[in-house]
Formats: C-alpha cells, sequence, structure tokens
C-alpha cells in the first residue's frame, strides 16, 4: 500500500509540476522588508490575454507586471491566473516572506551629564536586529560628523556649547538588505546659575546677615538647600537664610541650587561684623568758628544720634549741627537711640576773631578832606592780631604805611597796619576800603567793608528818572546809610500825597508803583543819633540840618517821571503752504502816544519808520514777504523821544517742515517709517493725502503714502528721502541716513540632496554692525517636511520623499532680537502628486478618473480604497480610472517610488512615497446614497373624502415635492398631507425629494394609485298585510360593503339603537305599532360610510271607541281613533240629523265635543262616524262607519 502512495505521489508531482510551472511561473523576489514595493511578473507557454492577481491583504490586480507595498511581517500568498490567447488558463502561487527591519537606536548612557554646565552626553548603540544580523550602521553626529562601522558602535560622547534639543541619525542595515533610518535627539537642560547678593542691617553690639540665593537661567522649579560651611546637614531650604554676628565674628554659608531638571549649582557666602565705631571726629581740638562750614562735617556717625552739647539736647541727627555750637568749649555727647546703649563724649574749643571798623568824614564831606579810618574790633587775651587797610584806591601809591613802623608816614598809600588809618580820595565817587584782621595763635582772620561816600555822586537813596505807568519804582538806601541809619527811616513817595508814607526798616529797598501819570517828588526821611549834618557849599540841601529830636530829611535830585506806556501788540496773517510767502502784521492799538521812531524787525529784515510823531497812531498794519521758509521772530519796538519804550514780540511759521523717525528695532528686515509734516512753528500735524508723500527708502524701493513699512534684505546704512508733494503745486523733501543692525540669519547647504540621504546643515548666521553686547543664543530650524522644530548650529536630517522642501532658519539673541531666512532645497527622490480629473462625488455607479502628475518614480501602485481592494500596479504616469458601484466614502492613494544611488554613503535605496499623506483627503471619493422615497396611503377612498398621505421615506430630507392630478405641491416639509377627491375614478399621486447642495443623496421619486368609488346603500322590505307583523328587509345595495349595521331610529328624539350587523334581517314588531324609522348604515374598505333609511308604520287590530264623556277631568276628554300610520285618512261626524259636525284628515286631531272643535257644546247623544283609509301594500282605501255616544 505504501509502494502505492509513493507512486501516486510522484505521478501527482509530475502531473501538478507540468501542469504549473511548464506553463506559467511567477518571478518576483521571494524576501522582502517591511515598507519595501516589490513587482511580480509570470511567464507562460502561450501569449497571455488577461491576468488575475491576488495578493491576499494587500489586494487584487489585473495587470501584467502589478506591484504592492508590504507593510507588515509574515507570509504572503501570492496567486496569478492568465488565461491565454487559445482560451485555456493557467495559475501558479508564489510565497513571500516580508522580514522585519531592524531598528536603529543611540541610548543615553547613564554617565551622561545632560545639565548645560559642565554637560557630557555618552550615548551607546542599542539598535535591534529584524530577521538577520545589522551588518552596517552609519551614524551622522550633531556635529556634522560621520562615522561608519560594520559592528556595533562603542560608547562616544560629545559636549554641547549650551542648553537646547540636538539632533544626530542612525542608519542601520542588517544581511537582507533591510534599512532603518532613525532621528533622535538629545536635550541638554538649563543650568541654573546663583548670582547671590546678601543685606546686612546693623543692630546695637551686632550685624544681622540675610543671604540671598538669587539665580538666573534654568531658573524652573528651583529647590534651596543650605550648609554650614564646613558641615553635611541641610540647614533650611528657604531662598534667604538669615544669620547675626556680634562684633568681629565672621562665618560661611553653602547654597545649593536645583531646578526642576535636576540641574545643581553651587555659591558661597561668607558674612562678618566689624568691631563697630559709632562717632568718627575730625582731627583737633580748636577750631575757628569761620571754618566750620556746613560742609565740613565736625562730628559724623553711620546713624542717627541724640546730641548733647554742654548738656542740652540738640536733637537726633547724623552729624553735629553747626548752629549749635558757641564759642570757647563745647562739651559733645553722642547717644544711640533705644534699645541700643552705646555713648560717646568729647569735646572741642571754638574760638574766632571779629573785624570791626568805623569811617570820620567818609559821607557827603562838606570839606574836601582825608578819610579816617578806625579799627574797634576787640580779642580776647593771648591773641596776636595783624591788621591790614585796603583802601581800594586805584589812583593811590602802592604802599603800605604805619605809624609803629615809621613806613611811609606822609604818603597817600592805598594799604596801611594802623589801627587808626587815614586816606585821601580823589574822584567823586564811591568806594569801600577793607579791613582784614588775623590771630596768629589761633590761626583765625576776618575781614570787614566801610563804604565811602564822595559829593553827590553816591545818592543815598537812589530811584529812576522816568518809569512807565505800571512799572514799580525802585528805591534803594546804600549800605552805609542803612546801617547808619537810626530805626526810624520814612519814603514819602511823592510830595503831593504825603499819606504814602514807608518804612524803610528793616530792608534797604522799597518797591513802589505809581497810579497816574506825571511828575513826583519823594521826600525821605530819617533819624541819626551823634552824625554831622552838612550842606554843600551852593546851599542846595544835601542833608537838613539836624532838629533837635534828630529827625534829617533829604531832598532828592532826580525826581520820578511817570509816563504811558505805548501798546506796541500785534497780530498776524499766516500765509499758504507755496511761496510767495506773503504776511500782513496788524496792529491791535488804536492810539500811540507821540511815538517818534518805530522798528519792526521781521525776522529777516529790519525796517525803521522814524519822525512819524502824531502819525503812526494811524497805521493799521504792515505787509511784508518772505522768501526763504522757516520759523521768524518778529518784534515791534516804540520809542518816543521822552517817555517809556514798548516792545511786542511774535513769531511766524514759513512753509513746511519734514521729519521721519523710523522704528529700527529687531526685526531689521521691516522698518516702518512715522512722518512728522507740519507748518514752521505749528505743533499741529499737516493733514496729508496718501498720495502727497513719497519715499524713496535707499535700496531701490519707493513708497507712497503715511507711514510706510519698507523692506530690506541686507544690514547697512541707507538714505530715506520723503518728498512732500503740496496741494499748491510746490513740493518738500527731507532725508536722512539710516542704520540696520542686528542678527543675520544664514545657513550653508548644498542646493540638492538624495532621498534617505544623511545630511546636515550648517549655520552661518552672524551679527552685523553695531551689536552693543548682543549676541545669537539660539537657532531654530524648521525642514518643511512636518517634522517637529529642532535646535543647534548644525543640524542632520533625512527626507525621506524627494521634492522641494523650504527650510526655515530663525535665530535670536540674548536681547531677544531675531531673524529668519527661508532656503529651498531639492531633494532628488519620488515626488508623487495626483488629482482626480472628473468630479469626486456623485451617484453610482461612479466613474473616477485618477491624473498622475508623479515625477522621478519608476513605479505606481494606485489603491482605489473600494470595498474588494483593488489595486493598479503601473510604470507609466498616465492616468488612470475606477468605477465606484456602492455608496461611501472612499480614500485613494498614489504611491510612487525607484531607486537612487547616493554617492555619500555608496548605498543604493529604493525610495518611496505615499499621495496624500495620512489625514490628507486629496483622493477623497464620496459616493452618495439614492435619497429613498416612499409614503402611504388608502387603496381607495370615497368622492369628497378628506385623506392622509404619510411620508414614510428612510431617508428623509427637508422638502418634498407632491405631484397630485392636475395640480403639484412644492417644498413640502417631510411629514404627511392631506387631500380628497371630488369625482370618481383612478388617480396617480407621485413624491419627489428636493436635494440641494445640503443633501449628499442621489435623486428617488415615488408613484402610487388609488380608487375613488361611490356607494349606493338600499334596501327593501315585503308587503305583508299583517297586524303586528315580522318583516324582512332585504339589502339591495351595490355594491355590497364590508360592514353593515342596521338601526332603528325614534321619531322623537332622533335617537337609534342597533338592530343587526348582517346582511338581510327580519324584524319582529309584535304589539309595537306607530311609526318606525329602520335604517341601513354601510362602511367599505376605504372607510365610506353610507346611510340609507325608510318609515313603517306598524298597526294593531282596530278598535273604535263608541262613548266618550267630553270635559275637562283628564279622563276619556277627547274622541280618539287608532289609525296612526295609515294613509289617506279622512274622518267625517254626523249628529242625526245627518249634519257634519266635525271633520279632520290627521289622526293625530282628536273630537273634544264641539262642533268643529270650536262651535258651541253638542248635546248627550248618539252621533255617527265615516272613516276612511288606505292601507300600506294596497291601493284601495277601506271605509268604516259606526256611531258613538257622548255623555256631560
Amino acid at each position: 500500500m505504501s509502494r502505492f502512495y509513493y507512486l501516486f505521489f510522484i505521478v501527482f508531482f509530475i502531473f501538478s509540476s507540468s501542469k504549473t510551472f511548464g506553463q506559467c511561473t511567477i518571478e518576483g523576489p521571494r524576501n522582502g522588508c517591511v515598507n519595501d514595493i516589490i513587482t511580480y511578473t509570470i511567464k507562460s507557454s502561450a501569449a497571455p490575454a488577461s491576468y488575475s492577481w491576488n495578493f491576499g491583504t494587500y489586494g487584487n490586480s489585473s495587470n501584467a507586471a502589478p506591484s504592492i507595498k508590504v507593510t507588515a511581517t509574515g507570509s504572503v500568498t501570492i496567486t496569478c491566473e492568465i488565461t491565454m490567447s487559445n482560451g485555456s488558463k493557467c495559475k501558479d502561487t508564489h510565497l513571500l516572506m516580508i522580514q522585519p527591519n531592524p531598528v536603529g537606536k543611540l541610548a543615553i548612557d547613564p554617565s551622561s551629564n545632560l545639565c548645560a554646565n559642565g554637560n557630557r552626553v555618552c550615548l551607546k548603540d542599542a539598535s535591534t536586529k529584524g530577521a538577520a544580523d545589522i551588518e552596517k550602521i552609519i551614524v551622522l553626529w550633531f556635529d556634522g560628523s560621520t562615522s561608519k562601522t560594520q559592528k556595533p558602535l562603542g560608547l562616544m560622547c560629545r559636549s554641547f556649547s549650551g542648553a537646547g534639543t540636538y539632533s544626530y541619525n542612525l542608519e542601520v542595515a542588517d544581511a537582507f538588505g533591510c534599512k532603518h533610518n532613525s532621528t533622535a535627539t538629545v536635550t541638554i537642560n538649563p543650568s541654573p546659575k546663583i548670582q547671590g547678593k546678601y543685606s546686612s542691617i546693623p543692630y546695637c553690639d551686632s550685624v544681622q546677615f540675610c543671604f540671598d540665593g538669587l539665580t538666573n537661567g534654568g531658573t524652573t522649579g528651583i529647590t534651596y538647600e543650605w550648609y554650614n560651611n564646613p558641615g553635611k546637614s541641610v540647614i533650611s531650604t528657604s531662598n534667604v537664610i538669615c544669620k547675626t554676628y556680634k562684633a568681629g565674628e565672621y562665618g560661611s554659608f553653602k547654597c545649593k541650587v536645583t531646578n526642576s531638571f535636576g540641574c545643581p549649582d553651587s555659591f558661597y557666602f561668607y558674612g562678618s561684623a566689624p568691631v563697630r565705631k559709632i562717632v568718627a571726629k575730625i582731627s583737633g581740638r580748636k577750631f575757628c568758628k569761620k571754618d566750620m562750614t556746613p560742609s565740613n562735617a565736625f562730628f559724623a556717625s553711620n546713624e542717627f544720634l541724640n546730641w548733647y552739647i554742654n548738656g542740652k539736647l540738640m536733637g537726633t541727627y547724623d552729624t553735629l549741627p553747626l548752629k549749635m555750637i558757641s564759642h570757647g568749649w563745647n562739651y559733645v555727647k553722642g547717644e544711640q537711640l533705644p534699645p541700643c546703649k552705646g555713648v560717646v563724649y568729647d569735646s572741642f574749643y571754638v574760638t574766632d576773631v571779629t573785624a570791626s571798623g568805623i569811617a570820620f568824614n567818609n559821607v557827603r564831606a562838606k570839606v574836601i578832606d582825608t578819610v579816617f579810618f578806625l579799627d574797634v574790633g576787640s580779642y580776647s587775651p593771648g591773641t596776636k592780631i595783624y591788621r591790614l587797610w585796603s583802601f581800594n584806591d586805584d589812583e593811590a601809591d602802592s604802599c603800605t604805611t604805619s605809624i609803629k613802623q615809621n613806613l611811609n608816614p606822609w604818603q597817600n598809600c592805598n594799604y596801611s597796619y594802623d589801627s587808626l588809618a587815614r586816606h585821601y580820595y580823589h574822584k567823586k565817587k564811591c568806594f569801600e576800603a577793607n579791613l582784614y584782621v588775623y590771630d596768629s595763635v589761633s590761626g583765625c582772620y576776618d575781614d570787614t567793608t566801610i563804604e565811602v561816600y564822595r559829593y553827590d555822586y553816591c545818592n543815598e537813596l537812589i530811584s529812576p528818572e522816568i518809569v512807565c505807568l505800571g512799572d514799580p519804582v525802585i528805591f534803594s538806601m546804600t549800605k552805609a546809610a542803612y546801617y547808619k541809619a537810626g530805626t526810624l527811616n520814612f519814603l514819602y513817595t511823592d510830595t503831593g500825597n504825603p499819606r504814602n508814607v514807608y518804612t524803610l526798616k528793616p530792608s534797604p529797598v522799597l518797591f513802589y508803583t505809581y497810579s497816574s501819570v506825571g511828575y513826583k517828588s519823594p521826600i525821605f526821611k530819617r533819624f541819626y543819633y551823634d552824625e554831622i549834618v552838612w550842606k554843600d557849599s551852593a546851599g542846595k540841601i544835601v542833608i537838613d540840618s539836624m532838629r533837635k529830636d534828630g529827625w534829617v530829611s533829604d531832598t532828592f535830585f532826580n525826581g520820578v517821571l511817570v509816563k504811558y506806556r505805548p501798546n506796541a501788540s500785534f497780530s498776524l496773517v499766516k500765509p499758504g503752504l507755496c511761496p510767495p510767502w506773503k504776511t500782513t502784521l496788524k496792529f491791535m492799538a488804536s492810539t500811540w502816544e507821540d511815538p517818534d521812531t518805530m522798528v519792526v524787525n521781521w525776522g529777516d529784515t529790519i525796517e525803521y519808520f522814524t519822525n512819524y510823531s502824531g502819525k503812526l497812531g494811524y497805521l493799521d498794519s504792515l505787509k511784508h514777504q518772505y522768501k526763504k521758509p522757516g520759523i521768524y521772530d518778529i518784534s515791534v519796538k516804540l520809542k518816543p523821544k521822552q517817555g517809556c519804550t514798548n516792545e511786542y514780540f511774535g513769531f511766524l511759521g514759513i512753509g513746511t517742515h519734514m521729519n521721519f523717525t523710523p522704528e529700527l528695532n529687531c526685526n531689521w528686515r521691516r522698518v516702518k517709517f512715522n512722518e512728522s509734516v507740519k507748518m514752521y512753528g505749528d505743533t499741529n500735524e499737516i493733514q496729508t493725502d496718501s498720495n502727497e508723500l513719497f519715499w524713496d527708502f535707499g535700496n531701490g524701493t519707493y513708497g507712497v503714502g503715511s507711514d510706510p513699512i519698507a523692506k530690506y534684505s541686507k544690514t547697512g546704512t541707507y538714505k530715506v528721502t520723503l518728498k512732500y508733494l503740496k496741494k499748491g503745486g510746490c513740493s518738500d523733501s527731507f532725508s536722512r541716513d539710516i542704520t540696520l543692525s542686528g542678527p543675520v540669519a544664514a545657513m550653508k547647504n548644498a542646493p540638492i540632496i538624495y532621498c534617505s540621504e544623511l545630511h546636515t546643515f550648517y549655520d552661518s548666521s552672524y551679527m552685523s554692525g553695531v551689536t552693543n553686547g548682543d549676541f545669537i543664543t539660539k537657532r531654530i530650524w524648521n525642514f518643511g517636511d512636518g517634522t517637529a522644530d529642532l535646535f543647534g548650529t548644525s543640524i542632520s536630517h533625512i527626507y525621506p520623499t524627494g521634492g522641494t522642501y523650504v527650510i526655515r532658519l530663525v535665530v535670536q539673541t540674548n536681547k531677544g532680537c531675531s531673524d529668519t531666512i527661508y532656503q529651498s532645497l531639492k531633494v532628488l527622490g519620488p515626488e508623487v502628486y495626483a488629482k482626480i480629473g472628473t468630479d469626486s462625488s456623485g451617484c453610482p455607479p461612479l466613474y473616477i478618473r485618477f491624473d498622475n502628475y508623479s515625477k522621478q518614480c519608476g513605479n505606481y501602485i494606485w489603491q482605489f480604497g473600494d470595498p474588494m481592494n483593488n489595486i493598479y500596479s503601473t510604470h507609466a504616469d498616465t492616468s488612470v480610472s475606477f468605477t465606484y458601484t456602492k455608496p461611501g466614502v472612499y480614500f485613494a492613494k498614489l504611491i510612487g517610488g525607484d531607486s537612487f544611488f547616493n554617492p555619500n554613503t555608496g548605498n543604493r535605496y529604493f525610495c518611496s512615497a505615499t499621495y496624500p499623506k495620512t489625514g490628507d483627503s486629496a483622493l477623497m471619493i464620496v459616493v452618495y446614497p439614492n435619497a429613498i422615497t416612499d409614503f402611504e396611503m388608502p387603496d381607495s377612498v370615497c368622492p369628497k373624502m378628506t385623506f392622509e398621505i404619510k411620508n414614510t421615506s428612510p431617508v428623509p430630507v427637508k422638502e418634498y415635492t407632491w405631484k397630485l392630478p392636475n395640480y403639484t405641491q412644492n417644498n413640502i416639509p417631510f411629514g404627511s398631507i392631506y387631500y380628497r377627491f371630488e369625482d370618481t375614478g383612478t388617480y396617480a399621486i407621485g413624491a419627489f425629494p428636493q436635494l440641494d447642495t445640503s443633501y449628499k443623496f442621489c435623486p428617488d421619486s415615488a408613484w402610487k394609485k388609488l380608487k375613488v368609488v361611490q356607494h349606493f346603500t338600499s334596501f327593501v322590505h315585503d308587503c305583508k298585510k299583517s297586524h303586528a307583523p315580522a318583516i324582512h328587509f332585504k339589502n339591495t345595495s351595490v355594491p355590497q360593503s364590508d360592514i353593515y349595521r342596521w338601526t332603528e331610529m325614534n321619531p322623537v328624539d332622533s335617537s337609534q339603537k342597533d338592530l343587526a350587523y348582517s346582511r338581510d334581517i327580519n324584524l319582529q314588531y309584535n304589539l309595537d305599532t306607530g311609526k318606525h324609522i329602520v335604517c341601513l348604515n354601510t362602511t367599505d374598505s376605504a372607510y365610506c360610510y353610507y346611510r340609507s333609511c325608510t318609515t313603517l308604520i306598524v298597526k294593531n287590530y282596530l278598535a273604535i271607541a263608541n262613548v266618550f264623556t267630553p270635559g275637562t277631568d283628564g279622563f276619556n276628554d277627547v274622541y280618539k281613533v287608532p289609525f296612526d300610520g295609515y294613509q289617506d285618512f279622512e274622518m267625517k261626524i254626523f249628529n242625526r240629523y245627518g249634519e257634519r259636525i266635525f271633520y279632520t284628515t290627521n289622526p293625530k286631531i282628536y273630537w273634544n265635543g264641539k262642533v268643529e272643535n270650536k262651535g258651541a257644546e253638542l248635546p248627550s247623544g248618539t252621533y255617527f262616524y265615516q272613516i276612511t283609509f288606505k292601507e300600506e301594500c294596497h291601493k284601495e282605501k277601506t271605509m268604516i262607519n259606526g256611531s258613538v255616544n257622548l255623555l256631560r
């Protein structure tokens, strides 16, 4: 048996091999790596007519050489069935093993220091292999260096320039050729930096030091640890620690700070308290008071003390107040303020000399004679005085006299050593003589001044000759007269008004304003003690003779003339913006008081108007024309021959003044200019139009309008010009140089790189112009491919796909300035891009054409995203199409790839790209579902019956259109409508959804028919003649209905009762005689309701009474006959004479015993009746005769 199986296996194998591999064979790799794009073909013995590929989870294809992109490890069974041109078929199976890629990784070794201060980063290889061992490793480090090895890397350490995030790249490849590229970053954390400061607070006998661990940089989450130095135990965790040292003590602390990154810093603080002196004194114990000026601190301390001098509290000061010091010995005590108790004592001696002298024959001397000077100073015992008189006479001999030394005794010298000196003054003027005294023992000196007055050149009271009305007159007494006068000094400002008396003591100056014009004669009176009073030789009173009471009157030689001041005020008319600039000066005063000369200063010329006495008062205005723009100071001065002058000032701005200021900040590439256009002398801006300002930015660009922004491509100095084109046709311009400086972002980069290449980008930024200590501290890179920003001076990066990318580099400085540069980079590799060439949304079946715009790709895989996972592979970049048959949202993708040789690494890479990227809906197809429409209504209805048409669409829309017979209703909301038909027939009703762009559905409609039918309800009953009969009712309705209901209605109140629900009925009335209304009610399938009724009279045996008693007692008052329900009723009553006395055709009208029921009452007796009637179902009438007895 086993031999049979073996033989069967050989035969089956030969048969299978011959059938599969002999006719068609799949060709392609049996091993691949994750994310590889693999192409397969099939060889056959005959020409294939069609292909059917199945790649399992990777889709299906009908291409001759399809490609797939494998995305997960494992095995893939590939099958292909082809149909030959001769009609035969062939099928082959191929097994693909997808190998995992190795994972390249560098791990940070624990020995690394990731803090900025002393940073050291060590990386070690932590790569994991895939299905085979790693054979090749390439590392592109953050500093631009590259290392290649065939073995795993050892420990590699690097240091960084500062805090930041730095990148590095790693590429690994294994024996299967599977590769992996990774980019990783390492972050160097900022380190804190203790700036450290301390403050000291002095106490009475100690100093408190507070140490502050102030930090900057990396200050997030700072924690503090304080240690005594030396010491290992933490004594505080606050940011400030304080300790008090007594005088002469010292100590130190160590402060350790750690931020949230775990980066530390340390600082040592030292503190000591010096031995404290409360008071420091200037050397020496004797002083001249004249030398003790406020600028020289006699006693000083570094704190406020309570000062005592000679036992008396002077106050609390930080220096001893000089005003408290007296001559002689001064005993000083300085006492600290509570609670301190420090005290210091000292003493010093203050000495002084005082120069004091008087002069004789020195005030308005009558006799031209010598002036005598006497030193009257008092000096302390033990002093040694040296004196010197200086007469300050420039005509005297430059020599010195001394009687004691017999030095030039008879010569008129300018100097003298004598205590009683004399000097002769020649000139008639005022002089000042000086006395200098010096004590050689104490070293103190002093000086004084004595004034000398000669003749009438030195009036003791000085006043002006002419003053303007409203201006004060200044009366001033000479110093000598002031000091020699008594305590009573009076000035009469005008002899005509003796009441205006003012006291000149204690001030030698008086200001007085006269209230009227004219000549004024002031008189000065003063009181002398023991002075000689003189008169001049002409008898003119210089000083009147002294009265017994000591009063002397002085009459001034120069009286006061008070005159009006002319009004020189004016206004100016401002000229226009453009030349000629003409102005008008308008005088504001109506008259002037005899001006003789007027001087007009226009600012560029001066005009004189003379000999206009009596004429200038009539001038209204003056005109002037300026040639140049600017600000002109204008004045008008009036100068009368006598009296007061007056001058009025004004200014006038001519033309425009222009200026602008650039906003020079960190962003030198964009500079905003703020202009200022004003009239000269005006603070308000001129309102300019945008088309009046023209700018030349100095870099070949121009602007128009207010506050423009200019763009500059490089730093440097530029001449910027602003031109103002005025409405009057003239123009002004203003230029100034601006200098642009700051950081300039720049990078070095190759213009073209390859996909998957490990490439390093280098920063070449620099500071341009005046930096003022500013420098670049941060560089931020963005590579334009969606990856995160990176930091560093050199950054390595991998672009996995081709295309043109814009790299952005931002540099920032320590002062917050920044600059940005953008640079395009061409990456050689697949650039995959596609568009939908047809409408991307519609109703099924939806035909979509995809247009391929990719570049640098040799293979393409279209993934249509449909439920069948159809793919299409091609080597051409032509358009493809696909038809979507089911509603839904589909996302198509295009994968393109090709192989490239990278000379930088010596490797060949297969780069691929997918469009669109994940999350991008660029190739989104929407197939709308049908807006299924349906409604419900009856199959049949009755005429004139309102019925409901209910919209039951499973996919409702907002509004519908209803097609009704001969009528269309639009914009009907989803829900029910109501309608009715007037006539019978068969009708069609349709519903259509109203779709707009907000409804993503395809249109649909619904039509239905209904019948409008009319039912006729009727019945008949038999005509059997019987009393209290049983009557048969037969239903004769057309057509027959679904529901029947027989009822009987009360003829009095119309109430009804149900009888039966059958088609026909039999009714048994028995003794229930009278009028009966029988109805048949029918309801059909359309719930139409119909009704038919008939009236029946049910009769009993006729029993006619033969006696009645008319009256009002309620018993047998009228004569009744039971003929209700009969037809053609007629009753006649006759008396015995054959006379008719009553007649009626209504059986319900009864006889009351009177003639025709209204005449005279008939007597008792026998009366005769005749009754005729016709029964139902009988054609002939019946007559009944009889008699009735009337009893009263």
